[in-house]
């Protein structure tokens, strides 16, 4: 049987669990561009890429996936310029990703003994389970504030866009149409391709046009 629902700060609960499904949405397209990224550099159908890219488990192998696939398709300054920061960049938000999958509400008492990430105005935070020894110190847990929440979920945006415009930049439409992508995603793609680029992410000096 559940435990009883502590029914205490509840209100900021509500902005919490916005926040957590903020960033659960928007982590989407960055997967689904790491997928056209590995589509566009294998080379084959989307029958085959998709059973090579769902088979591995989770957001960091598939990222690792499309790494290696990369590094073999592009040519070495695409690659070392453009793909690896990206890479590293998408790393980092893989690992906070995982933290919005995998974690434990905590109810902040004392604002003054908490000690969360960014400093919250709210009485509520995340961290991994309590009862995880290792991401312990000194009985104390490392956690989330909403205000971090609320600044990486922003940032995921970036990397989404800078993921479809990579694409976009090294690879042709032709790559993905007619190759069994659904119809909504060879719509979305020919946007990316066809309507002018925003400002905010230029195309790299080699693949200017």
């Amino acid at each position: 049987m559940l435990p009883a629902p502590l029914n205490v700060n509840e209100a900021d609960l509500g902005v919490l669990y916005r926040a957590l499904g903020r960033g659960l949405v928007q982590w989407q397209p960055i997967e689904t561009a790491l997928y056209l990224a590995a589509f566009g550099a294998m080379g084959v159908s989307h029958a085959e890429c998709s059973r090579e890219f769902f088979k591995k488990p989770g957001a960091g192998s598939r990222l690792k996936f499309t790494d290696g696939v990369l590094s073999k398709a592009l040519r070495p300054d695409a690659y070392e310029k453009t793909w690896v920061p990206l890479r590293d960049d998408t790393n980092t938000f893989v690992k906070y990703r995982n933290c919005l999958a995998h974690f434990e509400v905590y109810h902040i008492t004392d604002h003054g003994e908490a000690a969360t990430t960014l400093p919250t105005k709210y009485n509520v935070t995340i961290a991994e389970s309590h009862m995880n020894f290792s991401k312990r110190s000194h009985d104390r847990v490392d956690s989330l504030s909403i205000e971090l929440i609320d600044q990486n979920n922003s940032a995921l945006r970036e990397i989404a866009y800078l993921l479809y415009y990579f694409v976009v930049d090294h690879f042709p439409l032709d790559a993905f149409m007619g190759k069994g992508l659904l119809p909504l995603i060879e719509l979305q793609l020919t946007g990316f391709y066809g309507n002018p680029r925003l400002s905010e992410f230029p195309r790299p000096d080699y693949a200017a046009r």
